[in-house]
């Protein structure tokens, strides 16, 4: 059975991810009539949205598990996310370019990070 802590966070980590995936899909689901979180709230308020979730996982990670590792991916996430709200993209959407791009990017780093979570067993033994 998983630690309470590692459900908590993963739960968290899997609603950040969902969140992301809405944020790029705003316009197809504005068009086909979709109520998501992303069309309700709106572009902005959505990444905001997530960046909370980003750092609250990251102070999980780094106080319950003590992961600065992973902690540390998130939070160099979470800066990218800031620029990405006030000063590179704010309410615009992207280009399909850099949708593939930032798809392939999440891709490689969720890769990496499930081999970390799995070399290092640290969502395993929280420490809180």
């Amino acid at each position: 059975m998983l630690p309470w802590q590692t459900i908590i966070y993963l739960t968290l980590f899997a609603f950040q991810a969902h969140i992301a995936g809405e944020i790029m899909d705003i316009e197809p689901d504005l068009k086909a009539g979709k109520r998501t979180t992303a069309t309700l709230i709106g572009r902005k308020n959505t990444k905001l949205l997530m960046l909370f979730l980003l750092a609250l996982e990251t102070f999980i990670l780094a106080y319950w598990f003590q992961d600065y590792v992973l902690a540390g991916f998130l939070g160099v996430f979470s800066l990218w996310l800031i620029a990405d709200v006030f000063i590179l993209f704010k309410e615009k959407p992207y280009t399909i370019y850099q949708m593939k791009l930032f798809g392939i990017a999440m891709n490689v780093s969720a890769i990496l990070s499930m081999i970390w979570v799995l070399y290092s067993g640290k969502l395993l033994q929280p420490v809180f």
